[in-house]
């Protein structure tokens, strides 16, 4: 385990600015971290692939900018409201688990946005759901 090894996460409910971030990494040299492949978009997170994580983990390297693929609250699950409301989130308490036990240090920029911007930017902009759906969907994601 090398505590000298950081990476980053960026946690926001949707509309919050993951496409902003994802368009200026574009421009920055980093190693995307690995996580299981049930621990992304379009999957639930399912615990039994926990040690996956932890030892991808534990291979990255002190001398890269590390970064995970940003977690947006809800993290896909396109088309079915009640999961994207209810169960369609990054763990970010097993992420902080799973750094812990690699011995590396995780990093989280919470991403911030007034709800209702975040809600014009996914419901009149983007077409995530509904505005009445998507509205159900932030508060839930929120909290």
């Amino acid at each position: 385990a090398n505590s000298s090894v950081d990476f980053g996460f960026w946690a926001g409910v949707e509309g919050a600015g993951h496409h902003f971030l994802q368009a200026v990494m574009q421009h920055v040299p980093f190693t995307l971290a690995q996580v299981a492949p049930q621990w992304r978009c379009g999957t639930h997170w399912k615990r039994s692939l926990y040690r996956k994580t932890v030892n991808s983990f534990r291979n990255l390297s002190p001398d890269d900018l590390n970064v995970l693929d940003s977690g947006s609250y809800p993290m896909c699950c396109q088309g079915n409201h009640e999961e994207r409301a209810h169960s369609c989130q990054p763990r970010l308490d097993w992420l902080a688990q799973a750094a812990r036990d690699a011995g590396v240090n995780l990093k989280v920029l919470f991403l911030y946005r007034k709800l209702e911007d975040c809600l014009a930017a996914d419901c009149l902009h983007r077409d995530m759901e509904a505005c009445l759906n998507q509205t159900e969907t932030l508060i839930s994601n929120a909290k």
